[in-house]
């Protein structure tokens, strides 16, 4: 193991060993997990870490005692092992159009594992480790069992005494993301899930302003298929006081002949994904607003 990786995770130990001598561990895992009323709330956290590398393709693999989530986008950086080992810190603060700006949400997932592991290539080389008490990072064997064209997996052994309720949940909102999931992305164009029996795909096709999104779920030998086509419109905003560049972007339904009609129920705001904020609108939006 590389001395910069044995550096991280002693520092990291330390600074563990400090926060329970100060009975600090108990806030920090408030203000960073259980602070997420939601505990499947970590299955948007992953689609937004794909996104953010540049992913086309993501695929969420449940069983009975773990989830196994994998995608195609850039593999990590050694800063990228840093950032999602720490609290608060993230480089993509400087992309403007990055979704995950400050190093916290990849931590719900610790409301579904006590030691996520996650498998990817640094600086051209196979590369594994584990994340114990939120921050350490762990050297494990390099023996991931991914599909080739997913250059990243993370992989979440559920916690011991909880795993039937947690693979309800996931496998619940796994099957019930919505095409609309992939609507205001740039990068994702496909997320695949399986769940033993179960099987569900979403697509999104772009055909200039026209986005056709479509999906399929399967239950045995049930099959469902739905689809919806958007007209989408996109412009960039300058803040006065940030030289930064932000997407704002709208996107009317289209019918089967491809005429704009209303929405059946008014869409809540999307900041990337869905949000819970209704805006009273008949159309869907789309803007890079702060969140609570």
């Amino acid at each position: 193991m590389d001395s910069w990786f044995e550096e991280l995770s002693s520092l990291h130990k330390e600074w563990i060993e400090l926060t329970r001598k100060i009975n600090f561990e108990k806030g920090i895992r408030r203000s960073t997990i259980e602070k997420y009323s939601d505990p499947v709330h970590f299955i948007y956290e992953l689609l937004q870490n794909a996104e953010d590398q540049g992913a086309s393709e993501a695929q969420f693999q449940l069983s009975a005692t773990h989830l196994t989530f994998s995608h195609n986008g850039n593999p990590f950086t050694r800063l990228d092992v840093e950032n999602i080992t720490s609290i608060g810190i993230s480089n993509k603060s400087l992309e403007f159009n990055k979704i995950g700006r400050f190093g916290i949400g990849f931590k719900s997932v610790f409301a579904i594992t006590e030691r996520p592991e996650i498998y990817t290539e640094v600086e051209g080389k196979p590369f594994a480790f584990a994340i114990e008490h939120l921050v350490v990072p762990i050297s494990i064997p390099k023996t991931p069992n991914r599909p080739h064209q997913f250059k990243t997996q993370f992989l979440f052994p559920f916690i011991p005494g909880q795993e039937h309720s947690l693979y309800t949940k996931i496998r619940e909102r796994l099957s019930s993301l919505g095409l609309e999931t992939l609507l205001f992305l740039k990068n994702l164009v496909s997320v695949e899930w399986q769940a033993e029996t179960d099987h569900g795909v979403y697509l999104r096709e772009v055909k200039g302003s026209r986005y056709e999104l479509c999906g399929e779920s399967s239950k045995g030998e049930k099959i469902w298929q739905n689809s919806a086509n958007y007209l989408v419109f996109t412009r960039e905003v300058n803040l006065s006081d940030s030289d930064r560049a932000l997407d704002v972007r709208i996107a009317f339904r289209l019918d089967e002949e491809g005429r704009v009609v209303s929405e059946e129920r008014s869409p809540n705001l999307a900041v990337y994904f869905p949000t819970e904020q209704s805006v009273g609108l008949n159309f869907r939006l789309h803007g890079p607003f702060l969140l609570t």
